[in-house]
């Protein structure tokens, strides 16, 4: 997740869907007298996994940033209060992506890390080199690093 500028731009974005939609819920009701009810987005619908916890905290508080932000400029503090903050503890933990079990998601956005195949062992040393070789024994070792993540989330995804 690395800093959460995914995270931010992921959140501002479906808050602005969210707003459209009320919007438009709220011109039907009036026009036909119809009552309805939706939930809001919310960070605990966002999940992160980075093995930095400088950038796992970091993206944390990027999240409750991109909340406030999204309340205030579009004008909903009046029905979604900014605070309690919500603990985000369980949805952006320090973890090694490749080696975690990721949440249940129903859309994926990142930025995995890009790193020439050539220059995995000898950036990232020959143990972890090693770990990642057994774990994806089926791809090519000289592979760009990033290619990892699709296998991981797409197993037919050919490398």
């Amino acid at each position: 997740c690395g800093s959460g500028h995914f995270l931010y731009i992921a959140y501002q974005e479906l808050k602005q869907i969210e707003q459209d939609l009320l919007d438009k819920i709220a011109e039907r009701r009036r026009a036909e007298n119809v009552q309805m009810q939706m939930g809001y987005v919310t960070p605990l619908q966002f999940f992160g996994i980075d093995n930095n916890p400088f950038a796992v905290e970091l993206a944390r508080v990027t999240l409750m940033i991109a909340r406030k932000v999204a309340i205030d400029r579009l004008g909903r503090s009046d029905f979604e209060p900014a605070l309690p903050l919500d603990t985000l503890d369980k949805n952006i933990v320090c973890e090694d992506a490749l080696f975690t079990e990721w949440p249940k998601a129903d859309a994926i956005i990142g930025n995995p890390p890009f790193l020439g195949g050539s220059w995995i062992r000898t950036s990232l040393g020959d143990e972890y080199a090693e770990k990642v070789f057994n774990r994806f024994s089926d791809i090519r070792a000289q592979i760009d690093f990033c290619s990892y993540w699709f296998r991981l989330r797409w197993p037919s995804f050919s490398c």
